[in-house]
């Protein structure tokens, strides 16, 4: 689920614009032939679960006999591959774009404004789509992409160790403090090496790190602009590289290399990490484990993964186009991949279902409660590139060779100066 990390390159931007995928402004959405009735061809990209999108689009072209759909599947190296389709000239019908993509493809003119097919459709309703889910997709109060499935990052611990440390399960009320305390309790020496740590290890990974930073009041980014050496990101980043460093509960970056995730091995109480985990998680048979929100500090917040299905501004076919998005964001298909996964669904109407509560493990049913305090992630031009440079800065951080005091105060230029050159 890295993959829906990943962000737009400012290389590839350039390539856009060079290529000249410059909206050809038929927002009317100019069918083709489709729209007299002839068969057309459309194309979609996706990465993910390919037989359930193979499937998936079986049945939209049983309910659509003049679409036929080729699936692009690329399993990995996704935007790279789609963005050399774009600059050349091939750009599908159709693109799964992720979210903090979205915003400068659309800026861009590389994907079209969906407003006008969403307006003119009495059989759409955009009200049904949670607002957050909408969050990087709106520019200027147009829409430019839907999408099928929320996925939180949420908290994992192991409940048999948490019974032989006699420690209470975590909660929603659990703040940063609770967890230091719990992880303390479940972290285990034999003599002086320690053989179970309380808490997995903070990574470079910054999309965990932005967590924490808006679980203490705070955004890396703030109105599309730096906001690195504010307090509310100081603090937070501080306080988790004590985790390792200063309370020693948590495994070192240096103990963590190569072996992967320590969570199904046993060795480590509570992990930070996405709910598509569960499915990993659930060959587990040394131990009994569970989800829970992620501890808070001023607020609860966590980051929800999504992505956003795009209509390239050069489809010839754009009323077929639209017919295909609206299946894929529509509720059959959020039924059917959200109950499969443990997805948290984009429409309220599926959600109301309860698809994504799997009852593996026992707690799925919390996922549904993220809708109301996560957010997708932050957005600003550029983020790919400062958000590389940060994660440099975090491996300082966590490694203890700087505070984060001193890393981000010297990153905030930095930062703001890549924002400025991709505005």
């Amino acid at each position: 689920m890295k993959k829906w990390s990943m962000l737009l390159s400012a290389v590839m931007v350039f390539m856009l614009i060079v290529a000249g995928c410059g909206n050809n402004n038929n927002a009317g959405g100019n069918s083709g032939s489709g729209s007299s009735g002839d068969k057309v061809e459309l194309s979609f990209s996706i990465w993910g679960d390919k037989e359930f999108w193979e499937e998936s689009l079986k049945t939209f072209e049983s309910n659509h006999p003049n679409i036929k759909v080729k699936l692009n599947f690329m399993a990995d190296s996704y935007e790279d591959k789609l963005f050399t389709m774009i600059s050349g000239g091939n750009a599908p019908d159709v693109m799964t774009m992720y979210e903090t993509t979205t915003p400068d493809v659309a800026k861009k003119g590389v994907v079209e404004d969906l407003t006008p097919y969403i307006e003119k459709d009495n059989s759409f309703d955009i009200s049904d789509f949670y607002d957050v889910s909408l969050e990087l997709s709106k520019i200027d109060n147009k829409i430019y992409g839907l999408g099928y499935a929320l996925a939180p990052q949420m908290l994992f611990y192991n409940k048999t160790m948490f019974d032989k440390a006699n420690v209470a399960y975590p909660t929603g009320d659990w703040t940063w403090d609770d967890y230091l305390e719990a992880a303390k309790k479940l972290t285990v020496k034999e003599g002086d090496k320690i053989v179970q740590y309380g808490s997995d290890s903070n990574t470079n990974w910054w999309i965990p790190a932005e967590i924490a930073v808006r679980q203490n009041g705070g955004d890396f980014f703030k109105d599309e602009k730096a906001n690195f050496d504010s307090p509310e990101v100081i603090e937070a980043l501080q306080f988790w590289a004590d985790i390792t460093n200063k309370h020693k509960v948590a495994p070192t970056l240096a103990e963590m290399s190569g072996q992967g995730d320590l969570f199904p091995s046993g060795l480590v109480a509570m992990t930070r990490n996405g709910v598509w985990l569960k499915d990993t998680y659930k060959d587990i048979k040394d131990f009994e484990w569970d989800i829970a929100p992620l501890p808070k500090q001023k607020q609860a917040s966590t980051v929800l993964h999504t992505s956003y299905f795009t209509m390239s501004s050069k489809s010839k076919h754009k009323e077929e186009a639209w017919e295909l998005i609206k299946w894929l964001s529509g509720p059959e298909v959020q039924e059917g991949i959200d109950s499969k996964a443990g997805f948290l669904p984009t429409r309220k109407s599926v959600s109301d279902k309860e698809v994504y509560d799997t009852k593996m493990p026992a707690s799925t049913h919390l996922i549904g409660d993220t809708a109301d305090y996560g957010r997708l992630l932050p957005y600003a031009p550029g983020v790919k590139q400062a958000t590389d440079e940060l994660q440099k800065e975090l491996e300082q951080i966590f490694t203890g060779k700087v505070t984060a005091e001193q890393a981000m105060k010297a990153f905030q230029a930095k930062a703001q100066s890549v924002i400025e050159k991709n505005k």
